[in-house]
């Protein structure tokens, strides 16, 4: 059983992405909620990340669109963008709520991996830090440890162990 604590901190920074549209699109999701201004260089739009660009714009917090880059002014409603990109997300999880809340996660080793990004997205945003526990190795354990690579550039830290 491997588990991980999310220490709920704001994110903030200015990273630079491998080009590769998984890491962008959390770059971008990362930066969506950003509370501080954020740029992201060197990124792929596929269209998951487009679907997160016209969240983005649609809240008003795109400063700056280039071919390979994004530049956010700072949201001043995370939790509210958090809440379009998710919603419906959750659905048939009710183990994961959609306001995110710190608190103690006990998860099914193969949930999708789009469920756990979105899951982990929120938990930065909560008062609290959690802890999410799986019951065996997730089956999506390297897209994991990107994405966790990823968060940590914007200085999020997720301790992860077994």
């Amino acid at each position: 059983m491997g588990s991980a604590i999310v220490y709920s901190k704001r994110l903030k920074g200015e990273v630079t992405a491998r080009p590769y549209s998984f890491t962008g699109n959390i770059a971008v999701f990362a930066g969506m909620l950003s509370l501080k201004p954020c740029k992201i260089e060197n990124i792929s739009f596929d269209e998951k990340t487009e679907l997160l660009v016209i969240v983005a714009e649609s809240a008003g917090i795109v400063a700056e669109r280039g071919e390979d880059s994004i530049s956010f002014k700072g949201n001043p409603n995370p939790r509210g963008t958090y809440g379009e990109v998710t919603k419906g997300l959750f659905d048939n999880f009710s183990e994961i709520p959609y306001e995110p809340c710190g608190k103690e996660y006990f998860l099914r080793s193969d949930m999708p991996s789009d469920i756990l990004i979105a899951l982990f997205m929120g938990l930065v945003l909560a008062e609290d830090d959690s802890h999410v526990v799986f019951t065996n190795i997730p089956d999506s354990i390297n897209t994991l440890e990107l994405f966790i690579n990823v968060l940590g550039r914007f200085g999020i830290y997720i301790e992860s162990s077994n």
